[in-house]
């Protein structure tokens, strides 16, 4: 076997652009191209800017145009009608997760029927459920929490948006003690509860006077209004 040499590289004719001179520089290295303070090459007389002229790539003369559907009150009710047992909450001082918010409803709801829970964004999650019993208490037997953390538990919201929710408020039981027997009335407690925030239950042993040491009302109370502290029922305080 012969083994012949590879034949020498092609050399290109030789022209006055490529004949090395004493001038030459050699290549710029990556970094150096870009923090060079040169011209661009491909734009001798515009030097690089960082600054973005406003509305330098906004095309003139456009109208933006907003499309409105309207919704009839019969399909509207028919569209919310399923969220009827529904609860929106919202963990205050932590970020729950998905899965782990549903482990701890799970074990602080324990529901004789069904719920489904939709993650709603920015710490919101809304409780969907298939039995009154099952809403009516995780509504009213609070306060509740997710190991010592705040769950804020309000009734939900036509049109909610957690991103434009401004409005923090939570389903709390508010203890009037020492209230005089003649104010155990009904009518004078809804008044009481309407005058903190928006009254969802009066306590049925309050409601019987079968407990006389305080009155106890569960109201949705907005978080950032200043709590009132006290109440005057005519000249008892």
């Amino acid at each position: 076997m012969i083994i012949s040499e590879p034949p020498p590289p092609h050399t290109a004719p030789s022209s006055p652009n490529n004949l090395p001179t004493s001038s030459q520089k050699s290549p710029k290295s990556y970094l150096a191209t870009l923090t060079s303070k040169q011209p661009h090459q491909n734009s001798p007389n515009t030097k690089i800017s960082f600054n973005p002229q406003p509305n330098s790539h906004t095309p003139q003369n456009v109208t933006s145009i907003i499309l409105k559907i309207n919704i009839d009150a019969q399909n509207l009710k028919h569209i919310r009608a399923p969220w009827r047992l529904s609860v929106i909450v919202k963990c205050y001082g932590k970020t729950l997760g998905m899965m782990y918010f549903s482990h701890k409803i799970k074990q602080i709801w324990p529901a004789k029927g069904t719920f489904n829970i939709v993650d709603l964004g920015d710490d919101y999650f809304i409780v969907k459920f298939s039995l009154e019993e099952d809403f009516l208490k995780a509504l009213h037997e609070g306060p509740w929490f997710a190991n010592g953390f705040f769950l804020s538990v309000r009734l939900r919201e036509p049109n909610f948006n957690p991103k434009t929710a401004v409005t923090q408020s939570a389903a709390i039981w508010l203890r009037i003690p020492c209230l005089p027997v003649e104010y155990y009335d009904a009518n004078i407690l809804k008044d009481v509860g309407n005058h903190h925030g928006t009254l969802l239950r009066i306590d049925t042993k309050t409601t019987n006077s079968g407990r006389g040491r305080f009155a106890r009302l569960c109201i949705q109370l907005d978080l950032g209004k200043p709590v009132t502290t006290s109440v005057i029922i005519d000249t008892h305080l």
